[in-house]
C-alpha cells in the first residue's frame, strides 16, 4: 500500500473512533496529492476505506490543490464526480499560495 492510501485509511479509522466519542459533528479533512488523483482507482479505494472504517462519507472532506482542477484531464472530472456521488466533500486547498504570500510579505518582495 502506498503512503497516500495508508494515510487515508489510518485517518478514517482513527476518525471513526473519535466520532463515536465526540459525536456526529466530528469530521475529517485529508489532503490528496495530484499524484493520488492520477490513480484511476482512487474513488474505489476511498469507497472501500470509508466502508472499512464505518465513518459516514458525509463526514469526509478531501482537499485538493487548484492544480488538480486546472490540469484539464478528463479522468480528474470522472474521479471528482465519483467522489461526490459517494457523499464525500471536496475542498480547494490553497495552502501553497497562502504560504508564498506570507513568505513574500516577510521578505518584503
Amino acid at each position: 500500500m502506498d503512503l497516500g492510501k495508508f494515510v487515508l485509511s489510518e485517518a478514517l479509522s482513527k476518525a471513526a473512533v473519535w466520532q463515536k466519542i465526540v459525536g456526529p459533528q466530528f469530521t475529517l479533512a485529508v489532503n490528496l496529492s495530484p499524484r493520488q488523483f492520477r490513480d484511476p482507482n482512487l474513488a474505489d479505494f476511498v469507497q472501500k476505506a470509508i466502508e472499512q472504517s464505518e465513518m459516514p462519507s458525509s463526514c469526509l472532506e478531501l482537499e485538493i490543490t487548484e492544480g488538480v482542477l486546472l490540469s484539464g484531464h478528463a479522468y480528474i472530472d470522472h474521479t471528482l464526480v465519483a467522489l461526490h456521488n459517494l457523499g464525500v466533500s471536496i475542498a480547494m486547498d490553497d495552502l501553497v499560495p497562502l504560504l508564498i504570500s506570507q513568505l513574500s510579505a516577510q521578505l518584503s518582495i
